[in-house]
C-alpha cells in the first residue's frame, strides 16, 4: 500500500513577507532566506530534528520540534520571543538514529485567531498532550492530557482495549473543531475552544487515513489506501491501486459520507474543490454537495 506517513520526505517551504523559511530533519536547523536573492538572513539550530514547516503569523514564526519544545521567533531576525516545553519532562531517547524527546511534537504548529495549537507525544501509553497557547506569550489556554488512555475499539477484528490518539501529521481546524491526524488512521476530533476529545473512530476507518487530510466547511477529506494482494511482497514505493482515493467524513458526527475514487489530494476554495489523481485535475461543483453535506 502507499506510504501513509510521509510528512517529512522533503523540505516544505513557507513564504511570508519577502522571506522563505524551511526546517530540516537532517541537521535540526530552521533557515530563513531572502525571497528575491536566496541569501540567508538568519538560521536557528535546535537539539533535535525539525520535521514540519513553521507557521507564520503577525510577524512571528512558530516552530515545533522533536525536542518537545515550541518556539516563537521574530520573523525579522530570528530572535526568540518565547519557548514552551510541551513535553512533560526533558527525557530523550534514540529514534531513527537521532536523539528525540520521549514526547516529540509530531503534528507541527497550527496558528489561528491568536491561538497556537500543538501536540506532544507519539505513543499513547507514554501520554499524549494537546495544547492551546496564547500566540503572543505562550501562556497555556487549555491542555488535554487524557486522549492517550481511552478504552476503544481497535481497527482489527474483535479487538478493543486501552489506547488513544497518536499524533502524526499537520493539525487542521474547522470553525469549532481541531483535527489531530494520527498517522495511518483518520484524525481525532477535539473541541477547538475547550480541548475536549469529541471522538476518535479508529475502528471504523480500517484502511482510511494518513498524515495528510483537508478540511472544507464541516467535512474532512482523508486518504483511502487499500492493498490489493497482501501476499505479494514488494520492495520500494507502491503505485496507487484502483481502490485508493479519498474518504469524506462529517465533522459533526464522524460518519463517513462518501468516497472519491482515484483522487489523492484536494485543494478547497470557497466555491470549488480541486482534486488531483488518475492523471487529471478536476474541479468539483460544490453546489451539488450542499444538500448532502449540510
Amino acid at each position: 500500500e502507499l506510504h501513509r506517513i510521509d510528512f517529512d520526505y522533503a523540505f516544505q517551504p513557507v513564504i511570508a513577507e519577502g522571506k522563505v523559511l524551511f526546517a530540516s530533519s537532517a541537521d535540526n536547523t530552521l533557515r530563513c532566506l531572502d525571497l528575491s536573492t536566496g541569501a540567508r538572513l538568519w538560521h536557528l539550530v535546535t537539539g533535535a530534528p525539525l520535521r514540519f514547516a513553521p507557521a507564520v503569523a503577525d510577524g512571528k514564526v512558530y516552530l515545533a520540534g522533536d525536542d518537545g519544545v515550541v518556539r516563537c521567533l521574530s520573523l525579522a531576525d530570528g530572535r526568540q520571543i518565547w519557548r514552551f516545553r510541551a513535553a512533560p519532562r526533558d527525557d530523550m531517547l534514540l529514534g531513527n538514529g537521532r536523539m528525540t524527546s520521549r514526547w516529540p511534537l509530531r503534528s507541527g504548529v497550527l496558528v489561528r485567531d491568536g491561538v497556537v495549537y500543538v501536540t506532544a507525544g507519539l505513543w499513547p501509553s507514554q501520554g499524549i498532550h494537546v495544547y492551546a497557547l496564547a500566540a503572543d506569550t505562550g501562556r497555556v489556554l487549555w491542555h488535554n492530557d487524557n486522549s492517550g488512555s481511552v478504552y476503544m475499539r481497535f481497527p482489527h477484528p474483535v479487538a478493543s482495549g486501552f489506547g488513544g490518539v497518536a499524533p502524526q501529521g499537520y493539525l487542521l481546524a474547522s470553525a469549532d473543531r481541531l483535527l489531530v491526524p494520527t498517522g495511518r488512521n483518520i484524525p481525532a476530533v477535539f473541541d477547538l475552544k475547550t480541548g475536549k476529545l469529541l471522538y476518535y473512530k479508529a475502528a471504523e476507518a480500517l484502511q482510511d487515513g494518513g498524515a495528510w487530510s483537508t478540511v472544507w466547511r464541516d467535512v474532512m477529506f482523508t486518504p483511502i489506501n487499500r492493498f490489493t494482494n497482501p501476499s505479494e511482497a514488494r520492495v520500494g514505493e507502491a503505485l496507487p491501486s484502483g481502490a485508493d482515493g479519498m474518504a469524506v467524513y462529517s465533522l459533526k458526527t464522524g460518519e463517513k459520507l462518501l468516497r472519491l475514487g482515484g483522487k489523492y489530494r484536494l485543494l478547497a476554495t470557497r466555491d470549488c474543490l480541486f482534486t488531483i489523481g488518475g492523471g487529471a485535475i478536476e474541479c468539483l461543483d460544490v453546489s451539488q454537495w450542499d444538500p448532502m453535506l449540510g
